[in-house]
Protein backbone atom coordinates (compact mmCIF):
# COMPACT_ATOMS: atom_id res chain seq x y z
CA UNK A 1 0.00 0.00 0.00
CA UNK A 2 2.74 2.50 0.61
CA UNK A 3 4.70 1.62 -2.66
CA UNK A 4 1.31 2.36 -4.37
CA UNK A 5 0.42 5.76 -2.86
CA UNK A 6 4.22 6.57 -3.38
CA UNK A 7 3.96 5.59 -7.33
CA UNK A 8 0.62 7.84 -7.35
CA UNK A 9 2.55 10.88 -5.81
CA UNK A 10 5.24 10.68 -8.43
CA UNK A 11 2.99 10.19 -11.27
CA UNK A 12 1.16 13.47 -9.74
CA UNK A 13 4.73 15.20 -10.22
CA UNK A 14 4.84 13.66 -13.34
CA UNK A 15 1.92 14.94 -14.66
CA UNK A 16 2.24 18.29 -13.75
CA UNK A 17 5.56 18.32 -16.08
CA UNK A 18 4.23 16.13 -18.64
CA UNK A 19 0.39 17.46 -18.93
CA UNK A 20 1.33 20.92 -18.75
CA UNK A 21 3.53 22.93 -16.15
CA UNK A 22 0.71 24.08 -13.32
CA UNK A 23 2.20 27.71 -13.06
CA UNK A 24 1.47 28.46 -16.80
CA UNK A 25 -2.17 28.05 -16.30
CA UNK A 26 -3.86 31.64 -16.08
CA UNK A 27 -7.68 32.79 -15.71
CA UNK A 28 -9.48 36.06 -15.81
CA UNK A 29 -11.52 37.64 -13.47
CA UNK A 30 -14.32 37.98 -12.11
CA UNK A 31 -14.46 34.45 -10.89
CA UNK A 32 -18.47 32.42 -10.27
CA UNK A 33 -17.40 30.21 -7.75
CA UNK A 34 -19.68 27.16 -6.94
CA UNK A 35 -20.05 23.75 -5.38
CA UNK A 36 -20.43 20.89 -7.01
CA UNK A 37 -21.83 18.44 -4.12
CA UNK A 38 -23.09 21.16 -1.45
CA UNK A 39 -20.19 20.04 0.57
CA UNK A 40 -19.10 23.32 2.74
CA UNK A 41 -15.46 23.03 1.02
CA UNK A 42 -16.85 25.60 -1.43
CA UNK A 43 -16.86 28.13 1.85
CA UNK A 44 -12.88 27.55 2.20
CA UNK A 45 -11.97 28.47 -0.81
CA UNK A 46 -14.42 31.34 -0.62
CA UNK A 47 -12.69 32.67 2.42
CA UNK A 48 -9.16 31.80 0.67
CA UNK A 49 -10.15 33.82 -2.26
CA UNK A 50 -11.36 37.09 -0.24
CA UNK A 51 -8.00 36.72 1.22
CA UNK A 52 -6.20 36.59 -2.03
CA UNK A 53 -8.31 40.23 -2.83
CA UNK A 54 -9.27 38.38 -6.14
CA UNK A 55 -12.99 39.40 -7.89
CA UNK A 56 -15.35 36.55 -7.25
CA UNK A 57 -19.12 35.79 -6.44
CA UNK A 58 -19.92 32.40 -5.12
CA UNK A 59 -23.47 31.05 -5.78
CA UNK A 60 -23.78 27.24 -4.08
CA UNK A 61 -26.49 26.55 -6.47
CA UNK A 62 -24.86 28.58 -9.56
CA UNK A 63 -27.29 28.43 -12.71
CA UNK A 64 -26.32 28.92 -16.05
CA UNK A 65 -27.22 32.83 -16.17
CA UNK A 66 -25.08 33.64 -13.33
CA UNK A 67 -21.74 33.37 -15.69
CA UNK A 68 -22.97 36.12 -17.24
CA UNK A 69 -20.26 38.47 -15.82
CA UNK A 70 -17.88 35.61 -14.97
CA UNK A 71 -14.82 35.09 -17.13
CA UNK A 72 -13.51 31.97 -14.87
CA UNK A 73 -15.46 29.41 -13.26
CA UNK A 74 -14.43 27.48 -9.97
CA UNK A 75 -16.36 24.33 -9.00
CA UNK A 76 -15.60 22.87 -5.40
CA UNK A 77 -16.39 19.40 -5.89
CA UNK A 78 -17.27 16.87 -2.75
CA UNK A 79 -20.78 15.72 -2.01
CA UNK A 80 -22.29 16.23 1.47
CA UNK A 81 -25.69 14.85 1.95
CA UNK A 82 -25.82 17.29 4.82
CA UNK A 83 -25.40 19.99 2.37
CA UNK A 84 -27.54 18.78 -0.43
CA UNK A 85 -30.35 18.43 2.17
CA UNK A 86 -29.82 22.17 3.60
CA UNK A 87 -29.85 23.14 -0.16
CA UNK A 88 -33.44 21.03 -0.31
CA UNK A 89 -31.71 19.52 -3.51
CA UNK A 90 -31.05 15.58 -3.94
CA UNK A 91 -28.16 13.70 -5.75
CA UNK A 92 -29.24 13.53 -9.36
CA UNK A 93 -31.19 17.50 -9.40
CA UNK A 94 -27.44 18.53 -8.08
CA UNK A 95 -25.64 16.67 -10.85
CA UNK A 96 -28.40 18.12 -13.78
CA UNK A 97 -27.34 21.49 -12.45
CA UNK A 98 -23.60 21.05 -12.94
CA UNK A 99 -23.69 19.61 -16.21
CA UNK A 100 -25.92 22.64 -17.03
CA UNK A 101 -23.56 25.11 -15.40
CA UNK A 102 -20.17 23.00 -17.47
CA UNK A 103 -22.52 23.26 -20.50
CA UNK A 104 -22.72 27.19 -20.51
CA UNK A 105 -18.92 27.55 -19.42
CA UNK A 106 -17.61 25.16 -22.16
CA UNK A 107 -20.50 27.02 -24.82
CA UNK A 108 -19.15 30.46 -23.58
CA UNK A 109 -15.42 29.57 -23.46
CA UNK A 110 -15.22 30.55 -19.96
CA UNK A 111 -12.40 28.15 -18.07
CA UNK A 112 -12.97 25.63 -15.39
CA UNK A 113 -11.06 25.31 -12.29
CA UNK A 114 -11.92 22.26 -10.65
CA UNK A 115 -11.00 22.33 -6.71
CA UNK A 116 -11.13 19.26 -4.60
CA UNK A 117 -10.24 20.27 -1.47
CA UNK A 118 -12.07 18.05 0.88
CA UNK A 119 -9.09 15.46 0.81
CA UNK A 120 -10.23 11.82 1.55
CA UNK A 121 -13.23 12.94 3.39
CA UNK A 122 -14.72 14.08 0.67
CA UNK A 123 -14.13 10.53 -1.68
CA UNK A 124 -16.54 8.08 -1.73
CA UNK A 125 -20.10 6.98 -3.52
CA UNK A 126 -21.64 9.96 -2.97
CA UNK A 127 -18.96 12.32 -3.71
CA UNK A 128 -17.33 10.46 -6.51
CA UNK A 129 -20.12 11.13 -8.83
CA UNK A 130 -19.44 15.08 -8.30
CA UNK A 131 -15.55 14.48 -8.39
CA UNK A 132 -16.21 12.59 -11.55
CA UNK A 133 -18.03 15.38 -13.46
CA UNK A 134 -15.87 18.00 -12.42
CA UNK A 135 -13.40 16.58 -12.50
CA UNK A 136 -14.07 15.61 -16.13
CA UNK A 137 -15.37 19.01 -16.96
CA UNK A 138 -11.95 21.07 -15.54
CA UNK A 139 -9.29 23.08 -17.59
CA UNK A 140 -7.49 22.79 -14.68
CA UNK A 141 -6.97 20.62 -11.19
CA UNK A 142 -6.27 21.50 -7.74
CA UNK A 143 -6.35 19.01 -5.54
CA UNK A 144 -5.53 18.24 -1.94
CA UNK A 145 -2.81 15.43 -1.43
CA UNK A 146 -5.09 13.04 0.72
CA UNK A 147 -8.13 13.10 -1.63
CA UNK A 148 -5.94 11.65 -4.95
CA UNK A 149 -4.90 8.57 -3.24
CA UNK A 150 -5.75 6.57 -5.35
CA UNK A 151 -5.04 8.64 -8.34
CA UNK A 152 -8.45 9.14 -9.13
CA UNK A 153 -8.10 12.93 -10.02
CA UNK A 154 -4.13 12.41 -11.74
CA UNK A 155 -5.53 9.70 -14.22
CA UNK A 156 -8.81 12.18 -15.05
CA UNK A 157 -5.95 15.13 -15.78
CA UNK A 158 -3.99 12.63 -17.68
CA UNK A 159 -6.44 11.25 -19.93
CA UNK A 160 -8.05 14.63 -20.62
CA UNK A 161 -4.11 16.15 -21.18
CA UNK A 162 -4.93 19.31 -18.28
CA UNK A 163 -2.70 20.26 -15.83
CA UNK A 164 -3.07 19.80 -12.24
CA UNK A 165 -1.83 20.37 -9.26
CA UNK A 166 -1.59 18.63 -5.83
CA UNK A 167 -0.81 20.42 -2.71
CA UNK A 168 -0.67 19.25 0.89
CA UNK A 169 -3.48 21.69 2.68
CA UNK A 170 -6.28 23.65 1.81
CA UNK A 171 -4.77 26.57 3.00
CA UNK A 172 -2.07 26.27 -0.09
CA UNK A 173 -5.29 26.77 -2.48
CA UNK A 174 -4.46 30.87 -1.97
CA UNK A 175 -1.03 30.62 -3.70
CA UNK A 176 -2.33 28.82 -6.59
CA UNK A 177 -5.70 31.08 -6.72
CA UNK A 178 -2.86 34.05 -6.86
CA UNK A 179 -0.40 31.94 -9.49
CA UNK A 180 -3.97 31.49 -11.64
CA UNK A 181 -4.94 35.23 -11.06
CA UNK A 182 -2.32 37.34 -10.84
CA UNK A 183 -1.02 39.56 -13.23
Amino acid sequence: MHTRKMVTMIVAVVLMFSVGIADDFKAEQPILITAAGQSADVLMVKVLAKKSGLDYIVEKLAKPSDLENAKSLIIVSGGSTKGLGAAKIDKNDELERIEGLIAAANKKEIPIITMHVGGKARRGKLSDEFNLIAAEAGSYLVVVEGGNGDGFFSEIAEKNEVPIIIIKKIIHVQSVLTDIFGE
